[in-house]
């Protein structure tokens, strides 16, 4: 295990991914297995509905609007051009019914007519009647087209693309209830070297933003499939990013909007190590989250992620309250777990100007803080920022910033004590890296929304999915530690235009000036990079007697 203050000796080799080793893969053949402590889990969410019955019966719930809709670019552009207010800094995605309630205070007085009009017409699809259920059926179907098949465009991997896909999302709020599923098809799911799952069926497809949530004044219960993004938004967060494919985890919030504490629990792959021993991992997310003032969001993360041949559900990683990395000495636990600590805040300066960062650490090599007996291990952080201000007439500006070091996620016991769920990170995907950027939003016309930026990426060969190396080999070095760096200059444009009212396009476009391609020195290249979706949507509001 390593502790955020120190080194801890390491657990059992895992099988390892780098060159001539072969992966360590999930093992799907087990049967799905529900501890006592996860048992006891589950026995609490009656207990909560109980003992939260008064709250929760004068809740109208609301489902969420998830990262990735057709709402979202919109929205995040009115929040950082400073006309809305952020329903729930540091956190995605948001519920309908907050979205909606920023937007009816929207400030229009500093926009354009384009920009008014988006607002309406956002008004117009996201408000519900208060107090009245809500069921909603919305279909789609589309295509897509590409240069490269990851989502990720400063990272290209994978042949230029052409899919198809087509999909309904289901969804309802009654009372404290709110339910969704969406189910969909997407040939682009075989190419994604990202996307785990199973590429062979025909169609290929996926539940996604599938779950029930119970909601009340002080809190909420969570149970199904939702990707979430704690910290900056706009970029990955170190702990819990919508990076990975969602996957079902259970969570609890519980608290009111100035203070409130959240856990998310979930069971990640099985792992065989180099005995061939299955191994179980687990995996679970916490914070605590205080806004003191309107001005100022602060959270306090910790993350456990737990594995060995015999490990199940565990309570005592599920306390938001608690520092998990304190927990091993204090129950006198074997060492096979990870713990990551972090911080993020947001500050709303004046004129709309907006500070957000975030710190995590997984391990530093520093005597002060190890006692002095750990000063052969390197630092395992990583550090982000970002500025949003407003640059008149509705555009906003955005300045970022983001450094993951070398060895971050990953630790000599190998891939089995990586923070990843099938090969994908369930905080950031990459470390080893530099990026810097600027950007600009734009409303020219209703529903449109066109952001240029220009990107710098230094990347380093390191990986999570890696065995780290012996430890007289580690050395102290966060970011490269002697690696050909390959740099990356992005100028691009971003964009999404709604077109007819159902008619939703996409667009991701860049040039690419990059040096030492593929970590070859002094190869250059310029490439270009980009995609492009488009869907019709139709249904939308469903009466039920």
């Amino acid at each position: 295990m390593e502790s955020p203050l120190g080194w801890v000796d390491p657990g059992p080799v895992a099988r390892g991914y780098g060159p001539g080793r072969p992966c360590a893969l999930p093992d799907r053949t087990r049967a799905p297995r529900f501890p006592g402590s996860m048992r006891a889990l589950f026995l609490l969410l009656p207990a909560t509905l109980l003992f939260g019955s008064a709250p929760l019966g004068a809740q109208q719930a609301s489902p969420y609007v998830p990262i990735d809709s057709w709402v979202m670019p919109y929205v995040e552009h009115l929040i950082r051009a400073g006309v809305i207010a952020d329903p729930d800094p540091l956190t995605r995605p948001l519920k309908r019914a907050a979205i909606a309630e920023a937007l009816a205070g929207a400030d229009t007085a500093r926009v354009g007519a384009a920009t008014r009009a988006t607002i309406r017409q956002l008004v117009a699809e996201l408000r519900s009647p208060e107090g009245v259920p809500l069921y909603r059926a919305d279909m789609y179907i589309g295509a897509s087209a590409g240069t490269q098949a990851r989502r990720d465009p400063l990272r290209p991997q994978g042949v230029s693309y052409g899919a198809y896909q087509a999909g309904i999302q289901l969804a309802g709020a009654v009372g404290p209830l709110a339910l969704s599923s969406h189910v969909y098809t997407d040939r682009y799911l075989r190419l994604d070297p990202d996307y785990s799952g199973k590429k062979d069926l025909d169609p290929v497809g996926r539940f996604t933003d599938a779950y029930v949530s119970l909601q009340g004044k002080y809190g909420e219960v969570f149970l199904g499939a939702l990707a979430r993004n704690w910290g900056p938004t706009g970029l990955d967060g170190f702990v819990t990013s919508p990076y990975a494919y969602s996957y079902d985890h259970v969570m609890i919030r519980a608290g009111t909007p100035t203070v409130r504490a959240e856990v998310l629990a979930t069971q990640l792959d099985d792992m065989r190590n180099l005995g061939d021993t299955l191994v179980h991992r687990y995996w679970s997310s916490t914070r605590f989250v205080v806004r003191p003032w309107r001005w100022l969001t602060a959270s306090i993360d910790n993350a456990t992620l737990w594995y060995g041949p015999n490990r199940a559900f565990e309570l005592r990683y599920l306390n938001p309250m608690k520092l998990s990395f304190v927990t091993r000495p204090d129950d006198n636990l074997p060492d096979f777990q990870k713990s990551l600590v972090a911080g993020s805040a947001r500050i709303a300066l004046p004129h709309h100007v907006t500070l957000q960062g975030s710190l995590v650490v997984m391990g530093i090599s520093s005597g002060f803080l190890s006692g002095g007996c750990c000063d052969a291990v390197p630092s395992r952080l990583g550090l982000m920022g970002a500025m949003d201000f407003p640059a008149g007439h509705g555009v906003a500006a955005r300045a970022w910033g983001s450094v993951v070091s070398r060895w971050a996620y990953r630790a000599p016991s190998g891939p089995e004590n990586s923070v990843m769920l099938r090969g994908v990170g369930l905080g950031q995907n990459f470390a080893d890296y530099l990026e810097m950027g600027v950007s600009a939003s734009l409303v020219p016309r209703p529903m449109i929304t066109v952001s240029p930026e220009v990107v710098f990426l230094e990347q380093g060969l390191g990986d999570m999915r890696l065995v780290n190396p012996p430890l007289p080999d580690y050395g102290a070095t966060l970011f490269g530690a002697g690696d050909v760096i390959e740099r990356i200059l992005r100028l691009g444009v971003t964009g999404r235009a709604q077109l007819l009212r159902r008619v939703d396009l996409d667009f991701d476009a860049g040039l690419h000036f990059i040096s030492n391609r593929d970590h070859q020195p002094g190869v250059s290249d310029t490439r270009f990079v980009g995609r492009v979706k488009g869907a019709f949507r139709f249904g939308g509001p469903v009466r039920l007697p």
